[in-house]
């Protein structure tokens, strides 16, 4: 994400400029649309987007977001630096992390929340349609969130690798919430912690059922889900309580554990940890392995699928899946984050006149060191 901004910088431009103030809805888009298109007539430079906001609609942030960023009548394509300046909260927060660069001014206030449905009548039918709804919708912009947010994880990871395990050890990812939570205040430490175990819970039971599993071979989809429900059960009674039976509540972890193997191993998420992920996170190969990779022909796809899946998904899954849950805990409850919180948790790079790392300013070096280069010859 932020290597597509190398070119032409990363900071604000106030000639360069929208303003987000007030309430994200159709009046906003409406009000913002002229400039939007006046600046995007005059270049494809990248379109800074100042936020002081305490939300709205999600759908029209990601409307604002797309008159941005979608390619115009040319093919073109406009960045957006999103800037946090007093409030991003909501939809605004959501939006502000979609930012190729996003930074946060240090007394802004950042608050994720799950989305909201007013309903003036409720039946119980409709009660559990409105659940299922809201539960699908904040699945889905917790997906689009993780795609934001890895490509800050991948610089966080790597410019703090000496303080983390190595990439391809199995303490990684407890190693990594450890380290994380060490920054975080106690309310949002726990959204860090909860996400770990919603992985290692995925791990775990995946490692017992994939060991455990014997199946025909070419099974059928009913086949494999049937035989997997049975490895379930089993590692249910294997590992929980010797008085555990399948009461109603007992019922329901099964069909979690079911959902949730399903969901780690072919979930709607894993597209995106393919075209997403996947790219970025195999850069954190040791440089022997990487050499190898560069070796297989681009034209070799099935070579470089299979080196992927046995050197790269290995490491890369763990982390994405971790990454996804903390992004989907980001929209159950209330959490009102710092700014320096948000640049921990991958929703902002830049805290405006701290001392974090941040790509700006190595991007700025580089440019300065090439300029002195450049005149010395």
């Amino acid at each position: 994400m932020v290597g597509e901004l190398l070119a032409k910088g990363f900071r604000p431009d106030v000639d360069r400029c929208i303003h987000l103030s007030g309430i994200i809805d159709q009046e906003a888009i409406t009000r913002l649309i002229p400039r939007i298109v006046q600046l995007r007539l005059e270049s494809s430079d990248p379109i800074t987007l100042f936020i002081d906001s305490n939300g709205g609609a999600v759908l029209d942030a990601d409307i604002l977001y797309d008159l941005v960023s979608q390619s115009d009548l040319d093919n073109q394509k406009c960045q957006l630096i999103t800037v946090a300046v007093r409030r991003a909260q909501s939809a605004a927060a959501f939006l502000l992390a979609r930012g190729a660069y996003a930074v946060a001014y240090p007394t802004a206030v950042i608050h994720f929340h799950g989305l909201r449905h007013q309903a003036a009548v409720v039946t119980t039918e409709k009660a559990a349609e409105l659940s299922a709804a809201l539960q699908s919708h904040n699945d889905s912009y917790a997906l689009t969130l993780a795609r934001s947010v890895i490509g800050r994880f991948f610089w966080l990871i790597l410019t703090f690798q000496t303080e983390l395990p190595k990439i391809e050890s199995p303490d990684f990812i407890s190693g990594l919430s450890k380290w994380l939570e060490g920054k975080l205040s106690k309310p949002n430490a726990n959204l860090v912690k909860r996400a770990y175990a919603k992985w290692q819970e995925a791990e775990e039971l995946s490692s017992y059922v994939f060991k455990k599993i014997r199946l025909k071979k070419n099974p059928t989809n009913g086949e494999m889900d049937v035989a997997v429900l049975k490895m379930i059960l089993d590692y249910e009674v294997k590992t929980k309580p010797k008085n555990w039976e399948i009461t109603p509540e007992g019922f329901d972890q099964i069909k979690r554990d079911f959902y949730q193997f399903h969901d780690y191993h072919w979930g709607v998420h894993k597209a995106a940890f393919s075209d997403r992920a996947m790219p970025l996170l195999r850069l954190l190969l040791p440089p022997e392995k990487l050499q190898e990779l560069y070796a297989i022909p681009e034209a070799d796809l099935k070579g470089r699928e299979v080196f992927l899946k046995g050197n790269v998904e290995p490491f890369a899954l763990p982390i994405w899946y971790f990454i996804l849950s903390l992004c989907r805990l980001l929209y159950e409850g209330e959490n009102p984050l710092r700014v320096d919180e948000a640049y921990w948790l991958g929703l902002v790079d830049e805290v405006m006149g701290s001392d974090l790392p941040c790509m700006r300013v190595l991007h700025e070096e580089a440019g300065k060191q090439k300029a002195a280069d450049q005149s010395q010859s």
